[in-house]
């Protein structure tokens, strides 16, 4: 009786991708970055890895995820761009992502590894696919500083002590809209400039209960407010002031619950230069008149300082070039 003695083999493609993403690991790696694997590169752009920034041997919690396309051999058109075709079905798959998401396109036969921010590129409508562009300037080999400005950059944005900071803002625009709860006509649509800051609040408040700790699962979407006042009084892009009344009144409760855990919080750690404000603002919330103010080390930083004024000479926007007559 014969025995079929067949075993699986590995397409090329398989081995192109398994290859691209162990280059990217080393690479990452060497910058002392740490790389979690999440598929094995055989699929098409799929979720190949989890990727951590490590500055200084300390890990910082900025999280990505890596995206990866490996080719045995990258070809260039005129323009030094390659481009990568994808479904927008996985293009949509980006934009629900909850973390950044940044592709990189490996050629297994130089080694050269290309990025791009997923959601820097758009699908046309009612297309199946979109082509992703790289350029061959972004080669990880040659710098890895552009990715890593991109990263902090982003990571800036939306980081908490961003959040902390404009916590004292949104309080000033709270009380504003506050004054306004009932007074005007129900029917009445809300003036612009109003109901352009009521969003502004409303996605406020619900990031900052998140950051504190709190759900959110009985608070309506933003979006529901507007089937709300569709249904009432025919209306879709602009909320009237009754339908504004009662998402105030609704939220505020919310709101003030974030604010007192965020007090209990603050009354625990002293003041840094990225907390002081929102410290004054506790304060006052208190009825006192205390006022701290800690200056930011840069500006005594000569190098940023340097820096800084290089980049807004380049954008040719300096009124004042008083630094360059500064002394060291």
């Amino acid at each position: 009786m014969s025995v079929n003695r067949r075993l699986p083999t590995a397409s090329k493609t398989n081995i192109t991708g398994r290859r691209g993403v162990t280059l990217l690991q080393q690479h990452l790696e060497r910058e002392d970055w740490l790389f979690r694997r999440q598929d094995s590169g055989d699929s098409d752009f799929g979720v190949d890895a989890e990727i951590e920034v490590v500055q200084r041997n300390k890990v910082t919690g900025r999280l990505f995820k890596g995206q990866i396309k490996s080719v045995a051999t990258l070809q260039w058109d005129g323009d030094d761009e390659a481009g990568v075709p994808v479904k927008v079905t996985t293009y949509n798959m980006w934009r629900e992502m909850p973390l950044l998401t940044v592709l990189f396109l490996v050629d297994v036969a130089t080694d050269g590894i290309y990025w791009t921010p997923a959601l820097a590129h758009h699908p046309a409508p009612n297309r199946e696919s979109l082509t992703i562009k790289f350029d061959k300037g972004s080669d990880l080999r040659h710098d890895i500083g552009p990715l890593n400005d991109y990263l902090h950059s982003w990571f800036s944005v939306r980081s908490r002590d961003t959040e902390l900071q404009e916590v004292p803002y949104f309080r000033r625009i709270f009380s504003d809209l506050c004054s306004d709860i009932d007074h005007y006509d129900d029917p009445g649509e809300m003036f612009e400039d109003e109901h352009d800051r009521l969003r502004l609040f409303y996605q406020h408040a619900l990031r900052l209960r998140l950051d504190l700790g709190f759900r959110n699962d009985d608070i309506p979407a933003l979006a529901d407010w507007y089937a709300r006042e569709a249904a009432t009084w025919d209306s879709m892009d602009t909320l009237s002031w009754a339908i504004f009344s009662e998402l105030m009144k609704f939220i505020t409760p919310y709101y003030e619950e974030a604010m007192t855990r965020l007090r209990e919080r603050l009354d625990r750690v002293e003041p840094t230069e990225d907390n002081y404000r929102v410290k004054n603002l506790v304060e006052r919330l208190k009825g006192k008149s205390v006022s701290i103010v800690i200056a930011d080390p840069r500006t005594r930083d000569l190098g940023f300082q340097r820096k800084f004024e290089k980049m807004l000479q380049k954008a040719g926007v300096v009124k004042y070039p008083r630094f360059d007559k500064r002394r060291n």
